[in-house]
């Protein structure tokens, strides 16, 4: 990232989620397609617990990446990066960890503070 900030976003599956049934994440932003990945509350038993990436802002500081979520029956999709929020959102200016736990969506480990429910 020559003139732009990198980023961080990182989704991690809180243990709350169990380990029988996944947590499904299909995370885009523009043309980028990050693919769908399913996270485990147990990742001992079952795999992954978490996924991020990271990515340079773009020039004129717009970027967005949006994610879909599922787990159970339940279905939520929402921006996981938004360059209008990012200093006030992620850590440290540039990273972005969100926690799902089985009602809602934590980011930065700000438990208190629920950005999204289910």
């Amino acid at each position: 990232c020559f003139f732009t900030t990198e980023f961080t976003v990182q989704i991690i599956a809180d243990p709350s989620l169990g380990a029988k049934l996944p947590l499904t994440i299909h995370c885009s932003s523009g043309n980028e397609d990050l693919g769908i990945h399913k996270l485990y509350g147990d990742y001992t038993a079952h795999g992954y617990r978490s996924f991020g990436w990271k990515f340079c802002e773009n020039l004129i500081g717009n970027s967005v990446y949006t994610c879909d979520f599922h787990w159970h029956k339940k279905n939520i999709r929402f921006q996981v990066f938004n360059s209008a929020f990012s200093d006030k959102a992620c850590q440290y200016e540039s990273t972005c960890t969100w926690y799902v736990h089985t009602d809602a969506f934590h980011l930065n480990l700000d438990w208190t503070n629920v950005m999204y429910r289910w």
